[in-house]
């Protein structure tokens, strides 16, 4: 464990969150299945979003942002194969991952943007 771990900070602030993952499609017994996303429960420390870096989100302002911080390893979209961003379901509203940042050098999580859909 880190000097800084920061997760002890987030232990009293963490809360159940619903994980929505698209998983790829696949072959079984000789037929494409499609993809699908698959509801996990984990945990998550939310905070609405007030910081001085305020992510560019081009083509979104004035959406609302909120910070998660979890030990989930969380996914942004790759537009390069075609996979979509992970999306956090937070008292009942889907908030799409835009930004991850990996702090698990100063703690265990990671800190993730999600803009409410």
């Amino acid at each position: 464990m880190s000097i800084y771990d920061v997760t002890v900070a987030f232990n009293d602030l963490l809360e159940p969150v619903q994980l929505k993952r698209y998983t790829n499609g696949h072959y079984l017994k000789g037929q494409w299945v499609e993809g699908s996303y698959i509801i996990t429960n984990i945990t998550a420390a939310v905070m609405p979003f007030t910081g001085p870096n305020e992510p560019k989100l081009e083509g979104y302002e004035g959406r609302e942002v909120k910070e998660f911080y979890t030990e989930f390893e969380l996914k942004q979209a790759d537009n390069s194969e075609g996979k979509p961003a992970d999306i956090l379901i937070y008292e009942g509203i889907e908030y799409i991952i835009k930004e991850v940042h990996n702090w698990r050098n100063i703690g265990r999580c990671y800190k993730a943007m999600g803009e409410r859909q």
